[in-house]
């Protein structure tokens, strides 16, 4: 288990276009992802972001534990927890590496998170979740290039 301060208050630049972080938004992303947790899914972790939908989704934690479908092969951690920062202004986060390379770079800091955001995502009992975070990939190039 590693964690991990990210997402600072701020305006960020990222490829599909700027990225706000308020303190009202992050706490938003908190009741998100433990509402995601709730229903029984993980919101997974990957090398990089994939051009594929499905890898960038949340997935059943039965089926991560179970290492079955996409899991196995492209899976490489997940994300344990989001919490909002003591003063607010950004997030601490906890993920687990499933696989020995993932764990290994987690702690030597080689690579850095980077989460996934979906304006909206419908899980398979048809819950809808607004802005939210569908996974956390490791990543050499954060949009978010101050995490600690």
């Amino acid at each position: 288990m590693f964690r991990k301060a990210v997402l600072k208050v701020g305006t960020y630049h990222s490829p599909d276009g700027v990225v706000e972080v308020t303190p009202d938004r992050l706490r938003h992303w908190e009741k998100q992802v433990k509402k995601i947790q709730a229903t029984g899914y993980a919101i997974p972790m990957h090398w990089d972001h994939s051009s594929e939908m499905e890898l960038l989704e949340p997935i059943k934690l039965t089926t991560l534990q179970e290492n079955k479908n996409r899991s196995a092969q492209n899976t490489v951690g997940r994300l344990l927890d989001f919490a909002v920062s003591p003063k607010g202004d950004s997030a601490v986060i906890r993920v687990e590496g499933r696989t020995t390379q993932a764990k290994e770079a987690l702690q030597s800091i080689a690579v850095f998170v980077s989460p996934v955001l979906f304006s909206e995502w419908k899980d398979g009992s048809g819950q809808t979740y607004t802005d939210t975070i569908g996974s956390i990939d490791l990543v050499d190039y954060p949009v978010d290039y101050a995490q600690g």
